[in-house]
């Protein structure tokens, strides 16, 4: 698969209208799992990921990835030129990172977008968390942050479990936390957003992913 789009593309903007370029770019989709529209580059760092993407092992692995999902490490680094992803697209992938692995990948992030490019990245709220377990009166407060945090395990998962899965929350954020790291990293018009209101997304979004969650878009400009 082409790791950059040489024909002429047409992407939709902020607006719902059509920005056609003669040299499109990539539209990345980081933490694709199984949400892979074939308009965009999907990678994945999961084990599952790497090994679907052995050639005939691969078909073999049951429940495997859309062919359109490709194996690619974020905080490594990928194959693509700097500033050549048009839209970059991060959804509920951050807070399986720990916090220097987090770093990183957002700094890998910001030397792909283009300077008139848009992020978007969701996460969960520890705010609402917080919250909730402060509000929550029953003996079972802290219980229920655990679980719906993602921070604690019920029982010690198979090796098959670690192996195949990445469920486990490593670092959680805010609104506040995230924009602040979003700023050092060097992006810019950082924002609130929402789902719908940003067509060049549409493909990669769903509702259900805002829930419960910190969304926000961010730019990039280039120093003169």
């Amino acid at each position: 698969m082409p790791q950059v789009l040489t024909k002429p593309d047409t992407f939709p903007d902020v607006n719902g209208g059509l920005n056609r370029r003669q040299n499109g770019k990539t539209l990345l989709n980081v933490g694709s799992g199984k949400c892979a529209p074939p308009d965009w580059h999907n990678i994945d760092a999961s084990p599952r990921a790497m090994i679907a993407s052995i050639p005939f092992l691969g078909r073999l692995l049951p429940g495997s990835f859309p062919a359109s999902v490709k194996y690619g490490n974020i905080i490594r680094g990928l194959s693509l030129r700097p500033e050549s992803c048009r839209a970059i697209f991060c959804c509920h992938t951050l807070e399986h990172l720990a916090y220097r692995d987090a770093l990183r990948a957002l700094t890998n992030i910001f030397s792909l977008l283009s300077p008139d490019g848009a992020f978007r990245v969701i996460v969960p709220n520890m705010r609402i968390l917080a919250r909730d377990y402060i509000e929550h009166t029953e003996d079972d407060a802290a219980s229920r942050l655990m679980r719906w945090s993602g921070l604690g395990e019920e029982t010690i998962p198979s090796p098959m479990a670690r192996l195949f899965g990445n469920s486990r929350h490593r670092w959680m954020w805010d609104e506040k936390s995230l924009a602040q790291v979003l700023r050092n990293t060097g992006f810019t018009n950082i924002r609130s957003c929402a789902f719908g209101d940003n067509s060049v997304f549409q493909q990669v979004e769903s509702a259900d992913r805002y829930d419960f969650s910190v969304a926000l878009e961010a730019g990039k400009v280039t120093a003169l």
